[in-house]
C-alpha cells in the first residue's frame, strides 16, 4: 500500500508501513508521543539534530521493529491518534526479522581480539546523546580485516541500511533487556573500499562518517581517477562547502543535492 491521500484533519498524509518517520512527524509532530509509548527511546526524537539525522532513514515498519511490536499495531495507534479511520488492510503480516542469538556467521566466528573493535554507546544513549557520528567514525577507521561490535540499549535498525550501503552485513545478539550486541562485518570477498565504480562508470567516493578535513582530502585524492567524460559521485554527511573552491581551482564543475536519507551527494565532472 503506497502513500496516499486522506487521513486525519489538516494533512493529506495517509501513513503506511513504508512511510518515513520524518514524513509522519512533519505532518503530525505530536506522533512523538505515540512512538514514545512503545519505546521510551523515541523521546530522543524531540532533539532537532537527532530527528533530522535519523528520521529520514526510518520507516514506521522499522520503528516498530525497534520497539519490538507489530507494524500494524503501531499504525493502528497512529491512525487513532490522528482521528482517522483505521484501514482494514494495513499492509499484511510482518515479515520475519533476522533471528537473534543464532550461531555467528563463518566470517566472524573465532575472531581474535585484535580484529574486534568494540563500541559501547549505551551510556550516551541513556544520557540522551546521539552516537551516530561516533559510530560512523569507528566504521571509517576499520581495517579491512576488522569488525565493529556495537553495544546499544535497543536494536539499531536504521544503521543496517546505512552500513549495508558501505558493504557491511550484521549479526544480532541480544544479551539482556537493554543489551543488544550487533557485529558489523564485511562478507567474504568484500574489499571494504568505499571508493569504486558504479554500473554506469561513475566513480563513487563514500566519505560519510569521516571528520573534516578527511572527506575533502578523500575526494580530492580521487579526482585523478575521473576519465574523459567521467564523473565522481561524492557522498558526505555535510554539504562540502570547503571543497567547492578546490574543485574550481582544478577546473571541475560540481552539483550537490541533499538526499532524503540525511546525507549529501555531489557530482563532479570536467
Amino acid at each position: 500500500m503506497g502513500t496516499g491521500r486522506t487521513a486525519g484533519p489538516g494533512t493529506g498524509l495517509r501513513p503506511t508501513r513504508a512511510t518515513k518517520i520524518s514524513e509522519l512527524l512533519k505532518a503530525y509532530p505530536e506522533m512523538i508521543e505515540v512512538l514514545a509509548r512503545y519505546n521510551k527511546h523515541f523521546e530522543l526524537l524531540r532533539r532537532p539534530t537527532l530527528r533530522k539525522l535519523m528520521t529520514p532513514l526510518v520507516t514506521i515498519e522499522k520503528a516498530a521493529r525497534t520497539a519490538q511490536v507489530d507494524p500494524n499495531e503501531m499504525l493502528a495507534a497512529i491512525y487513532r491518534a490522528i482521528r482517522g479511520p483505521v484501514p482494514s488492510d494495513l499492509g499484511g503480516s510482518t515479515p520475519a526479522s533476522q533471528p537473534m542469538n543464532t550461531p555467528a556467521p563463518d566470517e566472524i566466528r573465532n575472531l581474535p581480539e585484535k580484529r574486534r573493535v568494540i563500541l559501547d554507546v549505551r551510556e550516551e544513549v541513556r544520557a540522551g546523546e546521539e552516537p551516530y557520528h561516533r559510530i560512523m567514525k569507528a566504521v571509517a577507521a576499520l581495517r579491512t580485516d576488522q569488525v565493529l561490535q556495537l553495544c546499544n540499549i535497543f536494536e539499531p535498525v536504521p544503521l543496517y541500511d546505512v552500513l549495508e550501503q558501505r558493504g557491511f552485513s550484521h549479526w544480532i545478539e541480544r544479551r539482556g533487556p537493554e543489551e543488544w550486541w550487533i557485529t558489523f562485518y564485511r562478507p567474504a570477498g568484500a574489499t571494504g573500499d568505499s571508493t569504486g565504480a558504479s554500473a554506469d562508470g561513475v566513480l563513487i567516493v563514500d566519505a560519510r562518517g569521516l571528520e573534516p578535513p578527511q572527506p575533502m582530502a578523500k575526494i580530492l585524492e580521487a579526482l585523478p581517477g575521473i576519465g574523459a567524460g567521467g564523473q565522481i559521485l561524492a557522498i558526505t554527511d555535510r554539504r562540502p562547502m570547503l571543497l567547492y573552491p578546490k574543485l574550481e581551482e582544478r577546473g571541475f564543475t560540481y552539483a550537490t543535492e541533499e538526499t532524503g536519507s540525511g546525507w549529501f551527494e555531489t557530482r563532479i565532472w570536467k
